[in-house]
């Protein structure tokens, strides 16, 4: 039989809780922000079949919250920006904007501060975030939706 450490088992009984009890979506109106402390990344199947990544981020103020990649431009934004358990992340959604197509899209902003070796944890985080960064050195993407 195969052993494990206790800080694998630890991970273990941290993803069977989170299964437990998902994060709430994060669902901006247009000026909201979200900050905070990525705690889980993961991939997820949307209602329509496609599987997109998910990041789960504790704030301050509103527990753990569930940003789906699911328009174009977050999904680019998060696969660009890569952020992983322990870094801190600021979202914003701009709202609708129009495309070279003429059609709409949701824009949004994300910033990702990487944490040093000693902040990356070796599972995911729990409980209180760090204090955030210094915002000047956080770079907003705006990049221009690729269609």
């Amino acid at each position: 039989m195969k052993s494990i450490t206790e800080e694998e088992l630890a991970r273990l009984h941290d993803e069977v809780a989170r299964q437990a009890n998902p994060a709430q979506s994060w669902k901006p109106e247009p000026g909201d922000q979200l900050s905070g402390v990525v705690v889980d990344r993961r991939r997820e199947h949307t209602n329509h079949g496609d599987e997109v990544d998910v990041v789960d981020v504790q704030t301050e103020d509103d527990g753990t919250l569930a940003v789906w990649g699911t328009p174009a431009v977050l999904k680019r934004l998060i696969s660009d920006k890569d952020p992983q358990c322990g870094d801190f992340i600021l979202v914003k959604y701009h709202g609708m904007r129009p495309a070279r197509s003429g059609r709409e899209f949701k824009h949004f902003g994300l910033a990702v501060h990487k944490a040093t070796s000693e902040e990356q944890p070796s599972r995911p985080v729990n409980g209180s975030p760090p204090p955030a960064p210094d915002e000047s050195t956080l770079e907003i993407s705006n990049k221009d939706v690729p269609f």
